[in-house]
């Protein structure tokens, strides 16, 4: 595959890794040289063929993809696959803003919502290494409001009765936070209704991040705190405030804001420059991706139109912009940002959460497939067996979390630190919809950023565009970044003369990417 040449025009790019924050570095359209300063001890896919690749799936992909854009059915798209140190794709479609002529590029900057909480679920395993706590740590221990929580009586109720029912000893711990075990419940955002009274308990918490009641998350933690948990801990797996508060415990533990710790201990060390909880006006104007969505999720957001806004008529509706008419009145922007920073994503209708790039989020996968460091030249952030301790199986079924596997609608579904695991063997050589291979992971934001990382394969994949209506075209095999890399993968990993006679790349078709949890 030759780099796609996603930007017209523009400085030429620096021959080194960029020095200092948000710095331009799009892996589309730079050299290799440039490319493998970037994103250190990997090849350029132009090499592909000299380890005896086949990049042909990858190629469909690419140009599936660009007829998707050329059709209009999403505003743009960019991604990026590694196949243990090759990347076998690396590129962007389209535009990451419609109404100013923004081009999608690997560097556009994105809101990442719940992606984010693979980085915060490492900053606290930094500090398990540390000896700073332990997984199986009460919460109660490191924040004293949580040491009169109680259950709720009746799963109609909203607040706390005197009927409500005691903990057991030891079981709300850090490590049901990180698993959603912990009976803490979330609350509705992006305009959604609460779905139940699991939600509906927490929607004041929603609006007192919007109103600007709650402005930290020390004040967010004790508002969760003063709420009754919807479950025993370790009862069952339901999404939740779990790594909004695992992120105060960080803030306690090391004594520092989370926005500074990760940036300290994670994002600096690997050199991920673009990633924070704010963007600066000027660097906003130039690589902020917008943001799009249905007129009728615009108004249940509680946003209006702007002046002259456009819309774009897609498969996923009619789509207008959000979050801003400009790239500079996002709610990610300068002092326009969300106080709380939050652990999970998100907070308040849709405000929170880390902006990224996927070359930035690149860099952080990889690091952890190479075992917690990235390169000889950089810092070691977390040791080998602690990498395989948070991604190798499913900690649901540990007596420490629920102790048992989990379904969702009647399909098993497995969950550890950094999101979800597939947990169900299945012939390699058939298509899956909406699931993970064995021992596959992989997590989401709501925006449609996906990551997905296959440790025994030593398979990473990234796509990220920056929709709230999700992305319909991937239930095509041709159009899937999952599917096209897996049957690459597969192609190594089987013997030529063992090898089935393929029909194409639905015969070894990967599952979908699209998380039904993660939001």
């Amino acid at each position: 595959l030759k780099p796609r040449s996603s930007r017209a025009g523009g400085p030429a790019r620096p021959r080194s890794a960029p020095r200092g924050r948000f710095c331009a570095m799009d892996l589309g359209r730079c050299s290799a040289a440039e490319l493998e300063a970037w994103l250190p001890g990997l090849r350029h896919p132009s090499r592909a063929r000299d380890a005896g690749l086949d990049l042909a799936p990858l190629q469909r992909y690419e140009e599936a993809t660009s007829r998707a854009r050329a059709l209009r059915h999403m505003p743009g798209c960019s991604s990026i696959a590694i196949l243990d140190d090759q990347v076998l794709q690396v590129g962007s479609f389209g535009s990451a803003d419609l109404e100013h002529g923004l081009p999608m590029a690997t560097d556009s900057i994105v809101r990442l919502y719940c992606l984010t909480k693979p980085m915060v679920a490492t900053g606290l395993m930094i500090l398990v290494e540390r000896g700073l706590c332990k997984l199986d740590d009460e919460v109660s221990k490191h924040l004293p409001e949580f040491k009169s929580a109680r259950v709720c009586a009746k799963k109609t109720n909203l607040v706390c009765s005197p009927d409500d029912k005691p903990l057991a000893a030891r079981s709300l711990t850090l490590r049901r936070l990180l698993t959603h075990s912990s009976g803490l419940g979330y609350a509705p955002s992006l305009g959604m209704d609460p779905s139940g009274p699991d939600e509906e308990a927490y929607a004041g918490i929603t609006k007192q991040c919007d109103s600007g009641k709650i402005r930290s998350l020390e004040q967010l933690s004790k508002a969760v705190a003063a709420l009754p948990l919807r479950f025993h801990p370790g009862e069952r797996y339901m999404y939740s405030f779990g790594l909004d508060i695992a992120g105060r415990v960080i803030e306690v533990l090391s004594g520092k804001s989370l926005d500074r710790f990760l940036r300290m201990e994670l994002f600096d060390p690997i050199g991920m420059k673009d990633t924070g909880y704010s963007v600066p006006p000027g660097v906003a104007r130039k690589r902020m991706a917008a943001l799009y969505a249905t007129k009728e999720n615009m108004q249940a957001i509680g946003e209006k139109p702007g002046l002259g806004a456009g819309t774009h008529k897609s498969p996923l509706g009619t789509l207008v912009r959000i979050d801003g008419q400009r790239p500079e009145h996002s709610a990610w922007v300068g002092k326009q940002s969300c106080p709380v920073f939050s652990g999970g994503g998100i907070m308040g209708q849709n405000r929170g959460g880390l902006v990224s790039t996927l070359a930035d989020q690149a860099r952080f996968y990889l690091m952890l497939l190479r075992g917690g460091r990235l390169s000889p030249k950089h810092k070691q952030i977390l040791l080998p067996k602690t990498v395989e301790l948070m991604w190798g199986s499913d900690w649901l079924c540990r007596p420490s979390a629920v102790g048992r596997k989990c379904r969702d609608k009647g399909t098993l579904f497995g969950w550890h630190a950094l999101g979800e695991i597939g947990i169900v063997k299945r012939p390699m050589r058939k298509h899956y919809p909406d699931t993970f291979e064995f021992g596959e992971w992989g997590m989401a934001g709501a925006a449609c950023t996906h990551v997905t990382v296959v440790p025994h394969r030593k398979l990473l994949c990234l796509w990220f565009t920056q929709t709230l209506e999700g992305w319909p075209g991937w239930k095509a095999p041709e159009q899937n970044l999952w599917s096209a890399a897996r049957e690459v993968a597969l192609k190594r990993d089987v013997p030529a003369r063992k090898r089935p006679a393929s029909s194409g790349a639905t015969a070894s078709a990967a599952p979908e990417a699209k998380r039904r949890r993660a939001t």
